[in-house]
């Protein structure tokens, strides 16, 4: 008779869990432009990052693909794809303080940690637009 386990539900709790329910329901799965867009660009960074802004950032709109992939005002580029050290749109999210993005203003909080990881592993794999 057979006397192994494919995998050891006590080492991999997460496996206990349907993908469909509970803590697990809520991570996003696949690091593409689709999910980063409606799961952290739309709720989160467009309130500025839109033309029709009263903020500032207007000036650095977020509406397509194509707008992650200007340089700011200081030539730095919003996103490298494959280098995340140089991905300003990556490197906002990471930061403390005043300089971190979405600013600790009209209720936005910190982007929480696996969508953050969601982004660095898009961008790591050349932040693809499908």
């Amino acid at each position: 008779s057979c006397n192994y386990r494919l995998f050891d539900i006590e080492q991999f709790p997460e496996l206990k869990e349907s993908p469909f329910s509970g803590a697990l329901a809520d991570k996003p799965t696949q690091a593409t432009f689709t999910s980063i867009y409606q799961t952290i660009i739309q709720p989160r960074c467009l309130s500025c990052h839109k033309p029709d802004s009263d903020s500032k950032a207007k000036a650095l709109p977020f509406l397509t693909y194509d707008d992650l992939f200007v340089s700011n005002d200081d030539g730095n580029p919003l996103i490298t794809p494959g280098d995340v050290e140089n991905s300003l749109f990556y490197q906002v999210m990471i930061k403390t303080g005043k300089e971190r993005m979405p600013p600790d203003k009209n209720g936005l909080t910190a982007i929480a940690s696996d969508r953050v990881e969601m982004v660095k592993r898009w961008i790591q794999s050349g932040a693809f637009q499908k």
